[in-house]
């Protein structure tokens, strides 16, 4: 990795990588690296969450009257998770928005796991 490397550059970089053909084991460590350097969060939307987004708070609904934690902080979203979310928002049982970590949000191919 270059010296003066900003994690900000990390979307431009991955896509460099793709281009180049690197092997998913050098991608998914260079994601790894990144995520590592930068922890911002950003907030967006249900219908803007998409498979591969790390959650960087834990998502908060209500079952029963009560609060609980939906998906934990951390969580990397797969498809699954977001239905189950859309499907808990149509009944208003969570909150939205949704913080994300902000390197999650580069995407990520081939994660469209359901």
């Amino acid at each position: 990795m270059q010296a003066g490397l900003a994690a900000s550059d990390g979307g431009a970089i991955l896509s460099r990588m793709r281009r180049a053909a690197y092997s998913q084991a050098m991608l998914a460590a260079m994601e790894t690296e990144l995520s590592r350097m930068d922890q911002s969060e950003i907030e967006v939307t249900l219908d803007k969450l998409q498979p591969g987004m790390v959650l960087s708070r834990p998502v908060i609904g209500t079952r029963e009257g009560s609060e609980v934690v939906l998906v934990p902080e951390g969580y990397e979203l797969s498809r699954t998770t977001i239905v189950f979310l859309r499907q808990a928002a149509r009944l208003g049982q969570v909150r939205e928005h949704f913080h994300i970590r902000k390197m999650s949000f580069i995407p990520q191919e081939g994660n469209d796991i359901a």
